[in-house]
């Protein structure tokens, strides 16, 4: 117990900055709480809804059925599918829709950014929405959405995100992460911070593109940067808790490993490109939003640095004297006992731990009840306490490692 009493300032420091995030944003949703109900359009405006698909022969009737049956008037919302030069039936099952609002078109492969831009191209909507192939919406979710745009100002609406179904530990876990963001989302619109337009269903004015060019097409998170793109615009991005869209999460290990190297590659790299956001000009992104991105993934690099690997060398120096040069076992339990006391639960790390749980519990109570979220959640969200730190810090460890040895990022 010794060992683990020594040294704490990183953790405290740790502990006491997520529980000051967690309570600012706590007081933003008090703040602005009256202001969660979605704005009634006025008019229903003409929608096109790009999927870009690339090998997604499984789950594109689904995404595209989901669409179709969404309430929207029917002569006001067309989907367009482009086929990135998929090796399996995506193209065929695309064709297979005879509803005269889906247009399907195919080009060689050229990434996510050049699919959309093909979509934007062809599309007859004021405005476009994007939505990835493996992503199903809600029937009211863009009716709930749209009516953002009634604000001149407002570039992008992004909806709620939820994992479809999730089955075994990862996507149990992502469940939980997912609606956190729910939360931190909708507080992030109303502090004009949202930077991120993620791919299933945001929807965006069609001017912007022409204006400002269409989506980055060497970007391998090209929904990042093109929100840090309007927010560099000074334009609006607003978020609707009440538009539901389900996408399907990894379910490996692996399959987790690469989507998120790819997305914390991507953060660095937007964020680098995009400095000129950081300060005062750019309001609560500029000073607070963005800055705590950064402090956070900071945070996390230091704890490895400090307890991962300089911790791990004293606990091997300790267990090398204990174990093999005085080795007693009276001494080794006297070792792992001294110092414990049930007063030890109330020392001020672990108050602060608890208030930290206590607050991160009351934020998931509420992404679940304004996102009408009817999901258990109990079992996951243990797991993901116990486990998410861990799995966070593994998913920078390898971005960094990726970085420093010029390792390429894969979708």
């Amino acid at each position: 117990m010794v060992l683990f009493q020594q040294n704490l300032i990183f953790f405290y420091v740790g502990v006491f900055f997520t529980l000051f995030v967690g309570v600012f944003y706590l007081l933003t949703f008090f703040e602005n709480r009256s202001k969660f109900k979605d704005p009634r359009a006025k008019t229903y405006p003409a929608v096109s809804v790009i999927v870009p698909a690339y090998n997604e022969e499984k789950t594109l009737a689904k995404t595209v059925s989901s669409l179709l049956r969404m309430d929207y008037p029917k002569d006001k919302i067309e989907v367009i599918v482009v086929d990135d030069g998929s090796k399996d039936r995506t193209y065929e099952i695309a064709k297979g829709f005879s509803d005269k609002r889906v247009r399907v078109f195919k080009k060689e492969n050229g990434g996510k950014g050049s699919a959309i831009n093909l979509g934007i191209g062809k599309a007859r909507g004021e405005f476009v929405a994007v939505l990835d192939a493996d992503s199903f919406v809600s029937r009211q979710a863009l009716k709930r959405m749209v009516g953002y745009f009634e604000k001149k100002s407002v570039m992008a609406v992004t909806p709620t995100l939820k994992v479809y179904k999730p089955r075994g530990f990862w996507q149990q876990v992502q469940s939980i992460e997912y609606l956190f963001s729910v939360f931190f989302r909708k507080i992030f619109s109303f502090m004009q911070g949202v930077y991120v337009t993620p791919g299933p269903l945001s929807v965006y004015r069609k001017s912007f593109f022409r204006k400002h060019g269409g989506f980055d097409e060497k970007n391998i998170t090209e929904d990042l940067e093109v929100a840090l793109r309007i927010q560099s615009k000074n334009y609006e991005i607003q978020n609707s808790i009440n538009a539901y869209v389900y996408t399907v999460a990894p379910n490996t290990f692996g399959g987790l490993m690469k989507q998120r190297v790819r997305w914390f590659t991507g953060l660095t790299d937007n964020l680098y490109d995009y400095r000129g956001l950081f300060g005062r000009d750019y309001g609560s992104l500029g000073i607070f939003v963005l800055p705590i991105a950064v402090i956070s993934i900071l945070l996390v690099l230091t704890h490895l640095a400090y307890y991962g690997i300089l911790g791990g060398l004293n606990a091997l120096n300790s267990l090398y004297n204990l174990y093999l040069v005085n080795f007693d076992f009276a001494t080794i339990i006297k070792e792992y006992f001294s110092g414990f006391s049930l007063w030890s639960l109330l020392n001020p790390l672990m108050v602060l731990f608890a208030v930290l749980i206590a607050s991160s519990t009351f934020i998931l109570y509420l992404a679940k009840k304004y996102s009408g979220d009817k999901g258990e959640v109990r079992l996951n969200f243990v797991m993901y306490l116990l486990t998410y730190g861990i799995i966070f810090s593994l998913w920078w460890v390898t971005t960094l490692a990726h970085k420093v040895f010029h390792l390429k990022v894969k979708w």
